[in-house]
């Protein structure tokens, strides 16, 4: 899955970090019904950038909407880094720099890493939520 917004907007508020903690959140309330009618529930991973994207539409009788550009590639990097790091969302520096304070958040560095396909290291950061975010 992924979600954009203007810088703007996921800027305000932290929303591009509370949106995740929101998911996941409401992943976990409804974990006995995913658990009992298909026995497994859903955990999500997601990596988190700041940059510019192309967004398109292609098509003709069957209309998509299609986003390039290197965020994509980065942001999704990012995110193959979860597992190896047991972290379910890890943020660059660069987006890290630009949010609000995230109150209700613990941030821990995780250092400059070499993403596959880059040749410039990013620095990364893992997010905890320390309360409920629905909350």
């Amino acid at each position: 899955m992924i979600i954009t917004w203007p810088a703007s907007r996921g800027l305000r508020g932290d929303n591009c970090v509370n949106c995740f903690f929101r998911i996941t959140a409401t992943l976990d309330r409804r974990r006995s019904y995913y658990t009992e009618k298909y026995g497994v529930y859903p955990r999500v991973k997601a990596g988190l950038h700041i940059g510019e994207a192309t967004v398109g539409e292609i098509g003709v009788i069957k209309k998509d909407i299609v986003y390039s550009g290197d965020v994509l590639n980065t942001t999704s990097r990012i995110q193959g880094e979860c597992n190896k790091y047991g972290m379910a969302l890890l943020i660059s520096s660069e987006l890290l720099d630009c949010l609000s304070g995230l109150a209700g958040y613990t941030v821990a560095p995780i250092g400059e890493i070499q993403l596959r396909g880059k040749t410039e290291t990013v620095r990364l950061h893992s997010v905890v939520a320390e309360r409920d975010p629905a909350l």
